[in-house]
């Protein structure tokens, strides 16, 4: 009868008991793991350690937890397979981060470089702007000019046509054609007598 009592016993205790349950599968899994680890790091000695059969991603993480409450399961192979896979990913955190940084300054270089671009454009707009500016007031000032000269020669044409037809009727020679100045004064020895 006392085997009977342990076999129902031990079977209320698996079914009534979902704690003891939980660490029983938790065992197995971890048991699953721990053979996992094993096995990877024996081919990995096996193939001369090479880096492609550490663990990385998910598989690290799920052994590197395993590993903090079962680190005194772990045989020297398997610790030294795991402490790798760690100093692997490490690497591979620092390259990206060196990558990103590189990628960050290159971004950082570009965006300075189109930035100096666009002041350029823009100083190169406005003096256009300026420049065009400039040269519509010149053009302004030009045709101003020009019309206050044909307005002067229009006005002087007119003046000389009223000249010519003021002359023709008084029999008066033109103003056109220039006459030979007379002399006004007398010669300068008759100046210096006085003076003398």
């Amino acid at each position: 009868m006392p085997s009977r009592f342990l076999d129902v016993s031990h079977e209320a205790l698996i079914r009534g008991w979902p704690r003891l349950r939980g660490w029983l599968d938790e065992d197995r899994a971890g048991l699953r793991l721990q053979r996992r680890i094993t096995e990877t790091a024996e081919e990995w000695q096996r193939s001369s350690r090479d880096n492609d059969l550490l663990y990385r991603g998910a598989r690290l993480i799920q052994a590197q937890e395993w590993r903090e409450r079962h680190e005194v399961e772990l045989n020297p192979l398997e610790r030294e397979f795991l402490d790798e896979s760690i100093v692997l990913k490490q690497r591979l955190e620092e390259h990206e981060r060196v990558q990103q940084q590189r990628e960050l300054e290159a971004a950082q270089k570009l965006a300075e470089a189109e930035r100096r671009r666009a002041e350029e454009q823009i100083k190169g707009r406005r003096r256009q702007r300026y420049f065009s500016y400039g040269l519509a007031v010149l053009v302004f000032v030009t045709g101003i000019i020009a019309v206050v000269a044909m307005k002067q020669r229009s006005a002087a044409q007119n003046a000389e046509k009223k000249t010519s037809e003021v002359a023709s009727r008084e029999n008066v020679p033109s103003l056109s054609t220039p006459k030979k100045p007379e002399r006004i004064l007398k010669p300068l020895p008759t100046l210096r007598r006085r003076c003398g």
